[in-house]
């Protein structure tokens, strides 16, 4: 029901069938009442907004916003559940042991290398409670993001937040889309200039002396990108995307490797690097003691959002759930409670492993601890500093998408002018009648449209991408091998919101010049990656894994979920408290060196040290 586009298109439906002749549980007029959460049939979930007793209708409202009148026997009560793909279909090809295989690849990645440090901060003890509450939370809410899923049928972040907030928050999502994909990519470029500077220092010996580190390290990122552009232009890189896998692989290197030399040196005297504030590279002795408990508070909270964004997956979910095969809400559940233990147990097993190495010198990026001629150390730069340059071109295709469909949603808010609420012209009583808010009443159960009013110059109506399937919660909880639906409803609305028009080559390569140039210049300028996943994760990462979950969760399914309500309000004020106040914290250290913990003390290179 987009404002402003006009259509006069057939809704599919039952044409000859209603609730009463399909012979459902809960099709009997059981009589509902305002605010009731039910189902309409060829037209999907709605609220009951008024119930007039006279005539034996209901005046409903549509997740989209239109609204509409309708007879009790095309009202069906009852829990259901919504599928964008049927829960049969052949293309849910997924198991449950891939379907949970793909949710780790895509949640481990690069913030793996700044965990040791995040450990160091908050001591074994309670960094260990961190890492599995984390996990917990971040299970819990992709289980919210599933739920809201299965009680609307969208299978989208920005679908769900369309028919949770409207319009606005639809762009809110596209604009968190765009800005996660934006900071990954100066992640990236601010990743390679840790990994790929020293292997160029061991290859070219003198470079630093002659160039300067600082300075290497901006031509090392300036070389890749400049090598990476001509790709980052191009519209489709799809044999690219097994570099992804190979991504994941070089991370559980990188975490293989950090254990085993992290057992092997613990209580033992050995050499560690470390970086300066001005970017020198120091070698010092340690004997490193693990920290069972945190020095500050504040720390913690400073580290904090590293963890969060280590758990970032849930744009992922969603898809996932689509693609799983079975995919009752204990399946999947199952799923996300495997994700979220294994990356969790990997995630403390790297932060002791580090922190057995480095001890109190540990860097934001744990591999600015090793020798640059450690030559297993040097095969994971190679291969993670390979992997991730790689990803750049992958990582522009949806920040260019996001920033031009946020371009389009402004240009069109600007644009269109406010008309009146759609009306969904739905089954009544026969004899036509006109309903007080002006909704056409049809002459025929068959006779189902949708009309809206709109301003000229309006696109034409665009069909449907997709049908939604309706199912009995009960039959989808007990179920076997088959599972019929009862209903089917297109998404018109949501279809036609999330169109657009193809952008120029002149927007197109606007937009990737600028997404480009804007990560390379911010990646030169910050010097450790830990102030980079600290800004990813008490901004975007926040907002995506904790808090909008638990908002759309509060709006879509909170009405029928009890006294478990409570419990997620509860928690999404926690964390929008806890978001102010790490972002606070990491706005205040922006600055922050490669190696936080020997702060700026600018030693002698030759200086050799016992660190206790």
């Amino acid at each position: 029901l987009l404002l402003g586009a006009p259509r006069e298109v057939a809704i599919l439906a039952h044409p000859q069938t209603s609730a009463r002749e399909m012979a459902l549980p809960g099709s009997e007029d059981v009589g509902h009442h305002e605010g009731d959460h039910v189902h309409i049939v060829g037209n999907g979930p709605a609220v009951v907004t008024a119930v007039h007793s006279s005539s034996a209708e209901y005046d409903v409202r549509f997740p989209e916003g239109g609204v509409g009148r309708v007879l009790p026997e095309y009202v069906l009560g009852g829990r259901m559940e919504y599928f964008g793909r049927a829960f049969d279909d052949p293309c849910r090809a997924l198991p449950a042991p891939s379907a949970a295989l793909a949710l780790i690849a895509s949640t481990v990645g690069g913030s793996i290398l700044s965990l040791p440090y995040a450990m160091s901060q908050c001591g074994v003890v309670l960094g260990v409670a961190m890492f599995i509450v984390t996990g917990v939370l971040s299970g819990w809410t992709m289980d919210m993001l599933v739920e809201c899923a299965r009680s609307t049928g969208r299978d989208s972040y920005e679908l769900l937040g369309l028919v949770a907030f409207g319009e606005r928050c639809k762009r809110c999502t596209v604009l968190l889309v765009f800005l996660t994909t934006w900071t990954s990519l100066i992640a990236f470029m601010v990743l390679i200039q840790d990994l790929m500077s020293p292997i160029v220092e061991l290859a070219l010996p003198g470079s630093a002396d002659y160039l300067g580190r600082q300075q290497l390290r901006m031509v090392v990122v300036i070389a890749i990108a400049s090598l990476l552009a001509p790709m980052c232009y191009k519209g489709s890189l799809a044999a690219l995307q097994p570099l992804c896998a190979a991504c994941v692989g070089s991370v559980f290197l990188v975490a293989m490797i950090l254990v085993v030399r992290g057992a092997t040196v613990m209580g033992v005297e050995h050499e560690v690097l470390l970086v300066d504030g001005a970017g020198d590279e120091l070698t010092v002795n340690i004997l490193s003691r693990l920290p069972w408990w945190p020095a500050s508070l504040e720390q913690v909270l400073y580290v904090f959002p590293v963890i969060g964004v280590s758990f970032q997956c849930h744009f992922n979910a969603l898809p996932t759930h689509m693609e799983l095969q079975r995919p009752t809400q204990t399946r999947m559940r199952h799923v996300i409670a495997v994700n979220c233990a294994a990356t969790a147990l990997l995630y403390i097993c790297v932060g002791i492993a580090g922190l057995a190495w480095a001890g109190d010198a540990v860097c934001g990026n744990i591999l600015l601890n090793f020798a640059h001629d450690d030559m297993p150390i040097v095969a994971c730069r190679a291969c993670l500093g390979l992997m991730l340059a790689m990803n750049i071109p992958l990582l522009m295709q949806p920040s260019r998408s996001a920033a031009l469909r946020l371009m389009a949603s402004g240009s069109q808010a600007r644009d269109a002018t406010l008309s009146p609420a759609a009306t969904v012209e739905l089954p009544t009583m026969q004899g036509g009648a006109e309903s007080p808010d002006g909704a056409r009443m049809t002459d025929s159960p068959t006779d189902m449209t949708i009309s809206t009013e709109a301003s000229e110059g309006s696109s034409p109506a665009q069909s449907p991408s997709a049908l939604v399937h309706a199912y009995l919660h009960d039959d989808i909880a007990s179920c076997g091998r088959k599972v019929e639906a009862i209903d089917a409803f297109p998404l018109w609305a949501d279809a036609s919101r999330l169109g657009s028009n193809e952008p120029t080559p002149l927007m197109h390569g606007a937009m990737t010049t600028a997404i480009l140039l804007s990560s390379l210049l911010l990646s030169m300028l910050l010097q450790s990656i830990l102030v980079v996943f600290s800004v990813i994760g008490s901004t975007v990462a926040a907002m995506l894994v904790f808090v909008l979950p638990a908002a759309f969760w509060c709006q879509l399914v909170a009405r029928r979920a009890g006294a478990r309500r409570h419990l997620v309000r509860i928690f999404l004020a926690a964390a929008v408290m806890l978001t102010v106040a790490c972002l606070h914290l990491t706005l205040r250290s922006l600055g922050a060196p490669a190696c936080p913990a020997f702060g700026s003390q600018g030693r002698d290179q030759d200086t050799r040290m016992i660190w206790e």
